[in-house]
């Protein structure tokens, strides 16, 4: 059997089987210099430190330091794996935040939610969600019907398909508007923790309306809370400018 090395000492030793799942609940602690998970890379070994004092504590400072990590880590992840999805900085870091959000948001929905395994699989995982979540599609629609002598006869749309595909494009920029709005408001934000805490409000707002946002704020001392209303009042306005008026 190989021999298990400590990433920070270089020492080797062995783990019997039969004490392996004890060694994983003592933090996987190396027996010679005594540094807990030590067979872990540097990022993850940080992420896994900050996590448990998260848990013990829910101390939301230490989420500030998770978020700064999680922030190059995710980063660094969609560059090896999605760069040939989009080579574009603003939908990149899109992509990336809305992945931290959605794994940020793990510990606040399940006070069980705990990654003991690898915190890069599961950033994997929510840049999927991220970046293939359900989203509307550009349909195309013909205005010309080929008849069997090779004609071409105008397409009578009787039943409003071109009438849908021109509120779908529609539809489709107006989202793609509001969501290069809501990157570009972010920079206003006086750190990334700030900008998470109005992403998570907005979330909150628009899923579970406004009296879940206001307990957030109230429970985080209103951080965040002066960027959330200002981008609400940018929303509706921007929303009201593409309202069909009668």
């Amino acid at each position: 059997m190989r021999p298990t090395t400590c990433r920070y000492c270089k020492y080797q030793f062995h783990i019997k089987e039969d004490i392996k799942l004890q060694w994983k609940e003592d933090l996987l602690k190396c027996p010679d210099c005594g540094i807990l998970y030590c067979v872990l890379p540097k990022t993850e070994r940080d992420l896994r430190l900050l996590q448990d004092k998260f848990i013990a504590t829910r101390d939301e400072k230490i989420v500030k330091e998770i978020y700064v990590i999680l922030y190059s880590y995710t980063k660094s992840l969609f560059l090896k794996s999605f760069s040939n999805i989009t080579t574009d900085t603003v939908v990149i870091e899109y992509y990336v935040k809305n992945a931290i959000s959605y794994f940020i948001e793990q510990y606040y929905v399940d006070n069980n939610f705990k990654i003991k395994s690898s915190f890069g699989a599961f950033l994997l995982f929510k840049l999927k969600q991220a970046i293939f979540q359900k989203s509307e599609h550009l349909s195309e629609f013909s205005l010309d019907y080929q008849l069997e002598d090779g004609n071409y006869s105008q397409f009578e749309d009787s039943k409003g398909y071109f009438d849908a595909a021109e509120k779908e494009c529609d539809a489709y920029i107006l989202i793609n508007h509001i969501k290069k709005l809501l990157i570009k408001i972010g920079d206003y934000s006086d750190s990334p923790f700030e900008n998470y805490m109005r992403e998570l409000g907005l979330s909150l707002h628009l899923h579970k309306g406004e009296r879940h946002a206001d307990s957030l704020y109230r429970l985080y001392n209103k951080e965040g809370k002066l960027i959330y209303m200002y981008t609400l009042d940018v929303l509706r306005s921007e929303l009201w400018k593409t309202a069909d008026l009668v």
